[in-house]
């Protein structure tokens, strides 16, 4: 989550006042996990970057190793955590640090599939209109639910298999990521 820390290094790296980089900068903080926190010991900085990171630098990373997250903070005017609940945990791990927070959401008739949507319409009238009606989604039949996900599951592995060639079956179970797998999500609790 620290990689925004890059956008004020690079105007730091451009002789921009630390004022002015504040100004125009603000940090999200997406990972309350240590694992999730970009930390490297000078060394290899200066082995990869060499003279590319700003002799200043150490001023708003740390003295002894480069923080990217004490980087954002130092040189962004605000943050936020992407919960409350993620917030408070960054605040814990990074103390007198102000820390808010914006709960992304989801809009709903786009992230909906067409099987799901269609159980929806029928079982729960009213939901494209009013996205709270889904948190009567408990009370959905698991019949009605298990026969969408099946449909689901099958588009999605027709796709797949068209585009890849790869011959996935529907009654295996499958586990794909759309984002970066890294240890500290802990997959392997899957298995």
């Amino acid at each position: 989550d620290s990689h925004s820390a890059f956008v004020p290094l690079a105007l730091l790296q451009c002789d921009m006042s630390a004022e002015a980089i504040r100004r125009a900068c603000h940090f999200t903080a997406h990972s309350a996990v240590h694992a999730g926190h970009d930390i490297y010991p000078y060394a290899l900085v200066n082995e990869t970057l060499g003279d590319l990171l700003p002799k200043k630098a150490r001023t708003y990373t740390g003295e002894l190793q480069l923080s990217m997250n004490e980087l954002a903070f130092n040189l962004c005017a605000s943050a936020n955590g992407v919960s409350a609940q993620h917030a408070e945990g960054t605040r814990d791990a990074y103390p007198g640090r102000p820390v808010g927070y914006i709960t992304p959401g989801v809009h709903h008739l786009s992230w909906v599939s067409g099987p799901m949507a269609a159980l929806f319409d029928r079982d729960l009238p009213g939901w494209r209109a009013d996205p709270e009606v889904l948190r009567r989604a408990d009370a959905l039949s698991l019949g009605a639910l298990w026969d969408a996900h099946t449909l689901c599951k099958t588009q999605l592995l027709r796709r797949v298999n068209a585009e890849s060639q790869q011959g996935y079956a529907e009654p295996v179970l499958t586990i794909g990521f759309g984002r970066r797998a890294t240890a500290y999500k802990r997959t392997a609790l899957l298995f």
